[in-house]
C-alpha cells in the first residue's frame, strides 16, 4: 500500500509535462557527439594518440577495456557518428542511444591519460538518455506516439539535478587556498599577449583575474540554486551563457560549455521550445493548446504503470545520491588531492591545477645485479608522459608495466617478481611552485592500488 508521502513523490515525479525541452537536449547531445566523432575520427592522429604507445593506462576495475584491433578505432568513431545521427533524428532511438553510449564509453575507458570532465559528463547525460523517453516529440519515432507529447516529469528532474550537482561541486572545489590566491588562473591568463584588446588586457590583470576566480565561485554556489527559481532563472541563465562562451573562447575545453548550456535550458518550462517557435510562426499553437487528449491518455498509462513508479523513483534518487557523494572521495584520503590526485577524477575538480614535471624510472634486477634507467618516452606518447609525470596513480601503473617487461626479458634466467624492483624519480611543480620530489624512494611494485598515498607520495609542503 502506497503511503501519503510516497504518493506525493509519485505526483511530483510523474506529473505529465511536454517532452520538448528533453527533445532539445537529445538533439543537442546527438549533435555534439557527432561533432566529436568527426573531430577525433578524422582530424586527430589516432596512431599518435593510441597505437603509437606500448601501454594504455586504465581506470581501476575497467582494465578490460582494450584497443580495438586493426582499424577498429576508426570503426568505433564511425559507429559513434552514425548512432549520434540516429539520436539526433530520433530514429530507432533506443538502439541508437545505447550504441552511442557504449561507443563513447569504450573510447573514454581506453586510456586514463585521456580523461576529460566533459567526456565524463557526456557519459552521464547519455546514460540518463538511455532510460528516459526523449523521443516522444521531434523524432522519427514519434509516429509510435501519435499526438502524445507528454512524458513523466522525472525525466527532467533527473537531468536537472544531475546538472545542479555538477555546477555546485564545481564551485565548492574552488574554495581552496590556491584558487583564492588566483592560481592557476593567473598563470594561464597572464600568458596571453599584452597586445590584445582592452577587455582581454583587463581580464589578464589581477583585477580581471580575481573577478573571474571569485565570480566562478559565486556563479556556481549562488547562481546554480537560483536557476531553480522562476524570478531569477532567466538572468542567471544569461550570465551562465556568457560564462560558458568566455570559457569556450579563452580555454580549450571542447564541448563542455555547449553541453552544459544545452542542459541548462532544461530549467525553463518544459514546453519552452514550442512556445519560442510560436513567437516566430504566427498561428502556431503552444504545446499547452495542442493534443489535450494526449494528457488524458498519458494519465491513464501512468495509472497502469503504478507498480513501476516507486522503482523508478528509487533508481533515480539512488543515482543522484551516488553522484552527489562521489566528489567527496578526496576527503577519505590523507593529504591534498591537488597533489596526490587521490579521488581527483570524477569529482568535477576543473581548472584547479597546473602541473609540470619530469620523471624517470629505475628498474633493478637483483638476480642479475643490474640497474636500468628508463625514460618513459621510450614506451609512451608525449601526451602520456606529460599527463603521467605528476599523477601518482599513473606512475604506479607504469611501474607495474615496467616490472612485467623486465620479467618478460629476464624469463630465460629464471628471475621472479621478488628479484625485480621499480622506483620513480619524479619532480613536479604545482601552480607555479618550485619543482619538488613527488614519489618517495620506495619499490612501487610492492604496493597495490589500495595502498594509502601518504605511504609513497611525498608530503605537500611547498608554499605558493
Amino acid at each position: 500500500m502506497i503511503t501519503q508521502t510516497q504518493q506525493r513523490w509519485i505526483d511530483v515525479f510523474f506529473k505529465p509535462v511536454p517532452g520538448h525541452s528533453v527533445a532539445v537536449m537529445r538533439i543537442a547531445m546527438g549533435a555534439l557527439m557527432l561533432f566529436e566523432s568527426i573531430n577525433y575520427g578524422v582530424f586527430h592522429c589516432l596512431d599518435c594518440r593510441f597505437r603509437g604507445t606500448a601501454y594504455l593506462f586504465k581506470y581501476q576495475h575497467f582494465e578490460w577495456a582494450v584497443l580495438p584491433p586493426g582499424r577498429g578505432l576508426e570503426a568505433l568513431f564511425l559507429v559513434m557518428g552514425v548512432s549520434a545521427i540516429g539520436v539526433m533524428l530520433g530514429y530507432r532511438y533506443r538502439l541508437s542511444i545505447l550504441v552511442l553510449t557504449a561507443s563513447v564509453a569504450w573510447y573514454f575507458l581506453l586510456d586514463a591519460t585521456e580523461y576529460l570532465n566533459h567526456y565524463y559528463l557526456a557519459l552521464l547525460f547519455l546514460s540518463i538518455l538511455c532510460v528516459i523517453p526523449a523521443n516522444r516529440v521531434w523524432s522519427m519515432d514519434a509516429k509510435k506516439y501519435p499526438c502524445s507529447p507528454y512524458i513523466g516529469n522525472w525525466s527532467r528532474i533527473w537531468l536537472i539535478v544531475q546538472l545542479e550537482i555538477v555546477l555546485i561541486w564545481a564551485g565548492l572545489v574552488k574554495l581552496n587556498p590556491d584558487w583564492l590566491q588566483l592560481e592557476p588562473l593567473r598563470l594561464w591568463m597572464t600568458s596571453y599577449s599584452a597586445d590584445a584588446g582592452p577587455l582581454m588586457q583587463w581580464i589578464t590583470q589581477d583585477p580581471g583575474i580575481a573577478f573571474g576566480a571569485y565570480g566562478a565561485i559565486a556563479l556556481h554556489l549562488i547562481g546554480a540554486p537560483l536557476l531553480l527559481f522562476k524570478k531569477t532563472r532567466f538572468p542567471v541563465f544569461c550570465v551562465y551563457l556568457f560564462f560558458h562562451m568566455v570559457n569556450a573562447t579563452v580555454f580549450n575545453i571542447g564541448i563542455f560549455p555547449f553541453m552544459t548550456a544545452a542542459a541548462t535550458t532544461l530549467i525553463f518550462e518544459p514546453d519552452w521550445p514550442v512556445n519560442l517557435l510560436a513567437r516566430f510562426r504566427r498561428g502556431m499553437a503552444t504545446s499547452r493548446e495542442r493534443c489535450e487528449s494526449a494528457l488524458i491518455r498519458y494519465t491513464e498509462e501512468r495509472r497502469a504503470r503504478n507498480l513501476m513508479n516507486p522503482l523508478i523513483i528509487t533508481f533515480v534518487i539512488a543515482w543522484l545520491v551516488v553522484q552527489a557523494l562521489l566528489p567527496t572521495r578526496p576527503l577519505w584520503h590523507e593529504g591534498p588531492v591537488v597533489w596526490n590526485e587521490a579521488g581527483h577524477k570524477f569529482s568535477w575538480r576543473m581548472k584547479l591545477r597546473d602541473k609540470r614535471g619530469r620523471i624517470r624510472f629505475l628498474v633493478r634486477n637483483n638476480l642479475q645485479k643490474s640497474l636500468r634507467v628508463v625514460e618513459p618516452g621510450d614506451y609512451l606518447t608525449r601526451r602520456q608522459v606529460r599527463k603521467m609525470s605528476c599523477q601518482p596513480d599513473l606512475i604506479w601503473q607504469f611501474a607495474q608495466f615496467l616490472e612485467a617487461k623486465e620479467l618478460e626479458a629476464a624469463n630465460n634466467v629464471g628471475a621472479g617478481k621478488d628479484n625485480i624492483s621499480v622506483t620513480a624519480s619524479a619532480l613536479c611543480s604545482l601552480n607555479t611552485r618550485k619543482a619538488v620530489p613527488l614519489i618517495k624512494a620506495v619499490d612501487l611494485t610492492t604496493l597495490d592500488q589500495s595502498t594509502p598515498r601518504d605511504q609513497w607520495v611525498t608530503p605537500f609542503t611547498e608554499p605558493l
